[in-house]
């Protein structure tokens, strides 16, 4: 006996055959008419469903998103300690961004938990936020890791939230203006940054420095560990003097009325006049003698740049 399938399968066969006999002759004819009956109805079933996901996706999307901004808004909440109102305020001004700068709220409130991780407060994350997209849009950088490379040179070099638009501006400068990315750059300065405050090094110094060495091919890592070496090299301005005194090159200065150590970019400019007449050997020995055969090699290649570099990449 023919399963129920199969009577209703041939039912419907029948139905076709009979509803359509003036215009079809003839059982192929009819079979050719379910068959393609079916693949329609299979077509229109996938299109309404692509319609119908096509449709949904925006409201997916943005159930996501805000899911997304949400939970990160609630972990800046807790990372920063916020009253109400000053997390209703940071809250607003993420959303403002979020329409008027080209990244959506959720990455900006993503940059929010970072600045919060790193122990800024919610009026410090609220001055930080626009510079650091200027920053990233303006390298090329991911928002993720300009917000990091920015945050932590503010931090090394112990200024306010507020001077973040500076900080910004001389990573800028010192990533476009050679031959470095700001990935570069802050993987020098995690090197440089750690002790540079330390030996009167101001983060324009380091950053210059830094931007010199990429220029002479120097990058990343080696950049920030020989620039870290020079800079404990100049520790004994004592010592430095000695070495340097035939060369018209002076290692300190007064400020404030304080005698300390002349910013280590400076030195160097001094140093690289003096030796552009010395020979090869006498210039490898003065260098090795000022930075020890560790820090000697960037020591030699600062050495070898003629003083336009310096000057052309402190305008």
């Amino acid at each position: 006996m023919a399963g129920a399938s199969n009577i209703r399968a041939g039912a419907a066969y029948v139905e076709i055959f009979v509803r359509n006999a003036r215009f079809l002759r003839g059982l192929n004819q009819a079979s050719q008419r379910l068959r393609a009956f079916g693949k329609s109805a299979q077509m229109v079933g996938m299109q309404m469903l692509m319609i119908g996901g096509a449709m949904a996706a925006p409201f997916i999307l943005a159930a996501k998103t805000f899911m997304g901004f949400s939970d990160q808004m609630l972990m800046v909440k807790g990372l920063v300690r916020a009253t109400t109102a000053e997390y209703e305020r940071l809250h607003a001004v993420i959303k403002k961004l979020g329409r008027t700068r080209p990244f959506m709220a959720s990455e900006i409130a993503g940059m929010a938990v970072q600045l919060g991780r790193a122990n800024f407060s919610a009026s410090e994350i609220e001055a930080a936020l626009d510079p650091i997209i200027d920053l990233a849009r303006a390298t090329g950088t991911e928002l993720p890791e300009a917000t990091e490379i920015a945050a932590d040179a503010l931090r090394a070099f112990q200024l306010p939230a507020t001077e973040m638009t500076y900080v910004v501006d001389v990573l800028t400068a010192a990533a476009n203006g050679s031959s470095q990315t700001l990935t570069d750059l802050g993987e020098s300065m995690k090197y440089a940054q750690q002790i540079a405050p330390e030996f009167n090094q101001s983060l324009k110094d380091t950053a210059e420095m830094l931007a010199i060495l990429a220029t002479l091919g120097l990058k990343g890592s080696m950049a920030g560990t020989s620039s870290r070496r020079m800079m404990v090299a100049f520790a004994d301005p004592d010592k430095l003097k000695t070495i340097v005194k035939d060369w018209d090159v002076a290692v300190e200065h007064i400020v404030n009325g304080e005698r300390k150590v002349r910013p280590m970019i400076d030195i160097l400019a001094d140093l690289a006049r003096a030796a552009e007449g010395m020979s090869s050997l006498k210039k490898a020995q003065l260098f090795r003698e000022l930075f020890n055969i560790r820090a000697m090699g960037a020591g030699l290649k600062l050495g070898q740049a003629q003083a336009k570099i310096f000057d052309r990449l402190r305008e």
